[in-house]
């Protein structure tokens, strides 16, 4: 495969792809309105996260998906005319590079198919694996393929790409499987976490009245998505030294998804008021009985000392249970505090793989910078010298 193949047609809809193990055939679609139709019936039946609906992802490809200028790639996989997977790929170009990865980029924690709850008996004997040497067949030429954040299982049902050579662990992500109620709940919190949030939230009370408030009209919603930005720009320009929240696509995507129509998968923003002056804010989505814990910003100065984020994850929380949901998704990353409210765990898998000469000469490159940041933690003059390179500051003699 060369990275000058042409790019691909404009539609694929309605091509199958070749005879192969089982019945299995392959459409490839390469617009969102091209596959709406079909895809919003596929999620009524197959397996999938909040992450994987049209809703989701077509506003990522509005917004943030026209920054890397990535041409949808969606693979309907059906059986007779039932469909057993749904599969949102696309493909970028980037230095004359092109790459195969799954839609919905840096704000999509889970990256995965739908699938059918019974594929793997479906595809049986074959399983996924010759099926999908038929699907990169089929899709337009590339030089990588990039698939990230891939849960080992989707909502209790096996991942297909996790069986496939070259998955490796890459990270984790936690939840917490909700209780009854809310004072089991608290009752199975570390008791020093459970009694400083209560002291904490008494403080608060001494200012002002405490309220957790759910934005309920189009209005609320945009003032409680402008509170998180405002505060969550500040913390990652504290932490990172960059505000995503200044590229206006990274903004639209979080601007167009809150005007969403409601509805399963609808977005949730809400806000923690302490006298009438809003501390923190959350933005994040509810999907098939789970809670997805997205965004949070908290204000800084005298509310720090108050940990105002944490009282707003508490009242998440008891809201969620109240609602009868099932799962508070804690999503991405292994941070400490989120290990103060889980009780699952879940791995997450990355596939890299070279497609053409040029994919193996940048994946190359890639194994070779890891090798020396690797050792460059490990030797003072190696790791300065990487600081200065990259127009960092030199590190102090304390670290």
């Amino acid at each position: 495969m060369t990275a000058d193949h042409p790019a691909p047609p404009a539609s694929l809809e309605g091509v199958s792809r070749g005879a192969g193990p089982g019945s299995a055939s392959i459409r490839i679609f390469t617009s969102m309105d091209e596959a709406e139709a079909m895809w919003r019936a596929a999620e009524r039946s197959l397996i999938h996260t909040a992450f994987q609906t049209y809703e989701w992802l077509a506003t990522w490809v509005e917004t943030l998906g026209t920054e890397v200028a990535i041409t949808p790639l969606i693979v309907l996989v059906e059986e007779g005319e039932r469909p057993v997977m749904l599969i949102p790929l696309g493909r970028a170009k980037r230095r004359g590079i092109a790459t195969i990865t799954f839609l919905g980029g840096e704000v999509t924690d889970y990256h995965a198919p739908l699938v059918a709850a019974d594929w793997q008996d479906r595809l049986a004997p074959a399983g996924f694996a010759p099926l999908w040497t038929r699907i990169l067949a089929a899709l337009p030429r590339a030089d990588l393929l990039r698939l990230g954040q891939m849960p080992e299982d989707i909502l209790g049902v096996p991942n297909p790409f996790a069986s496939l050579p070259g998955a490796r662990p890459s990270d984790v992500a936690l939840s917490l499987r909700l209780p009854a109620n809310v004072e089991d709940f608290r009752r199975g919190l570390r008791s020093n976490l459970a009694s400083d949030t209560r002291r904490k939230r008494r403080r608060l009370a001494e200012i002002g009245a405490v309220e957790h408030a759910v934005a309920r009209t189009p209005e609320e919603m945009s003032a409680a998505v402008a509170a998180m930005a405002d505060r969550k720009s500040r913390r990652f320009l504290e932490t990172t030294g960059k505000d995503p929240f200044a590229r206006p696509a990274f903004r639209a995507f979080y601007d167009r998804m809150s005007q969403r129509v409601p509805g399963d998968g609808a977005v949730q923003a809400s806000v923690l008021r302490v006298g009438g002056e809003v501390v923190a804010a959350h933005w994040g989505v509810v999907h098939r009985g789970r809670f997805y814990y997205l965004m949070i910003g908290w204000s800084a100065g005298e509310w720090f000392r108050y940990s105002v984020g944490r009282i707003l994850i508490d009242a998440l929380i008891a809201a969620a249970i109240e609602d009868r949901l099932e799962v508070f998704d804690l999503t991405i990353g292994d941070e400490a505090y989120k290990s103060d409210w889980a009780n699952e765990r879940l791995t997450l898998l990355a596939l890299n793989l070279a497609l053409s000469p040029a994919g193996r000469v940048v994946l190359a490159a890639e194994a070779a910078r890891h090798a020396l940041r690797e050792r460059a933690k490990r030797v003072q003059w190696l790791r300065a010298l990487v600081r200065r390179l990259a127009g960092r500051k030199p590190l102090t003699d304390g670290g």
